[in-house]
């Protein structure tokens, strides 16, 4: 079954959350399953990029960044993320 992620944190960035979401993929692989991972990224130069880690498709989004901004504009970056 493919089964879509969708996260705000995936490595390479390095935090707990990330970490936690590679290893759901990992043993979503070892199931026997098609895990497809949909991340932003912000430092991307096109729309959007495509690779495949241990059996885990990771799609990677262009979109603003939404770390170290305050609460006003944090919450109008991430509204704009699916645009």
């Amino acid at each position: 079954m493919r089964i879509a992620l969708v996260t705000i944190d995936y490595p390479p960035r390095r935090s707990s959350a990330a970490v936690q979401m590679r290893d759901l993929a990992a043993e979503l692989v070892a199931q026997g399953h098609e895990p497809v991972v949909i991340v932003p990224d912000e430092t991307l130069d096109v729309s959007w990029t495509e690779e495949s880690v241990a059996g885990v498709t990771v799609l990677r989004l262009a979109a603003p960044g939404t770390r170290g901004f305050g609460h006003l504009q944090r919450a109008i970056r991430e509204v704009l993320l699916p645009f």
